[in-house]
Formats: structure tokens, C-alpha cells, sequence
């Protein structure tokens, strides 16, 4: 009897460790998936948006496509831009679909990038997104030679990332195991 008695302390802790282990595991908070593009192969290469708007495709390897990450720098001094021009260049991220209809848009002022080498832009959720081609513009409006933006277009300065909660993550890497 005992023994019993030792052992029902170690039960305890197993049964309340399962029951948390199986709640974190079924929670709804997200995890992301990033996916690499290549927006030419030569290496060190960096393009002002001033001229003219930058374009790229990318295939979408994974659904929930919810942001798009660029390598780029901004030029000048965003303090000085802020208190010296009303109206500051505008950064501009297109997403146009397969059949070149706009999927999204996002504008910005150009001076917030100064700082962030890797620039996010998020946008809402694609949820169909996997296996799909979409074009990628990024543009600037109103910029001038001190008020821009360059961009890195070296490979891997593009990054898309998903979205997907835990649960859908778990169940895709069991079936990749099983079918794989």
C-alpha cells in the first residue's frame, strides 16, 4: 500500500502535464512560415525607387500569405525630413494577382524605413495563396534626391511570410511525414 501511495503523486503530475501539454498544443496563436525570393542573382546590387517603380513575382509556396519583408535603406535624415517637407515621399507595396487584378496596397511615408534594414509590409491575410503567382511593385511617389528609397535586389532580400496557427502547422508536417 505503500508503494501505491508513492506512485499516486507521479500520476498526479503526468495526468496535469498531458492535460497542459494538449492546451498549449491546441492553441489558436499563430506561427509563421517564411519563404525566400530572388529578385536577381547578382550579388550587391541596389536600386533607387525614384526613376522608376521596382517589379518582381514571386510563387507562393504556402497559404496565408500576410506580409511581405524588403531589404531596403532610406536616404537622408528622416528627423529632418519630417520637419523640413510637408508632404514626404510616399512608399507604395502592389500585390496584383495572376490576372494582374490588385490584390492589395500599402502606403507609407518613405522616412519611417530609416533604421529598418528589413522593412515589413503587412496587409490582410491571403488564405488561398499556395501555388499562386503574384506580381510584387514597390514604388515611390513625391520622392526626390533626399527624399527616397533604395532597395537591396541582391538574392534573398525578399522575404514573404505566412501565417498559420499551430494546429495547421502540426497537421501538415504529419502528413509530410506520412505521405512524404
Amino acid at each position: 500500500e505503500k508503494k501505491r501511495f508513492y506512485h499516486a503523486p507521479f500520476i498526479i503530475v503526468l495526468v496535469i502535464g498531458s492535460i497542459l501539454f494538449f492546451v498549449y498544443m491546441g492553441s489558436y496563436s499563430p506561427s509563421f512560415l517564411m519563404q525566400r525570393h530572388v529578385f536577381t542573382q547578382q550579388p550587391n546590387t541596389e536600386v533607387s525607387l525614384l526613376k522608376m517603380p521596382l517589379k518582381t513575382t514571386i510563387t507562393s509556396d504556402n497559404v496565408n500569405l500576410s506580409q511581405i519583408i524588403v531589404d531596403m535603406r532610406y536616404v537622408k535624415n528622416a528627423e529632418h525630413t519630417r520637419l523640413t517637407q510637408k508632404h514626404p515621399a510616399q512608399l507604395v507595396l502592389r500585390i496584383f494577382d495572376q490576372n494582374k487584378k490588385l490584390v492589395t496596397e500599402s502606403k507609407r511615408n518613405a522616412l519611417i524605413v530609416e533604421g529598418k534594414p528589413r522593412f515589413p509590409f503587412g496587409f490582410p491575410t491571403i488564405p488561398d495563396s499556395k501555388g499562386k503567382q503574384y506580381a510584387i511593385e514597390l514604388s515611390i511617389e513625391k520622392g526626390t534626391p533626399t527624399d527616397q528609397i533604395f532597395v537591396d535586389t541582391s538574392p534573398n532580400s525578399l522575404v514573404s511570410v505566412y501565417t498559420n496557427e499551430k494546429k495547421e502547422l502540426a497537421a501538415e508536417q504529419m502528413f509530410a511525414s506520412l505521405h512524404g
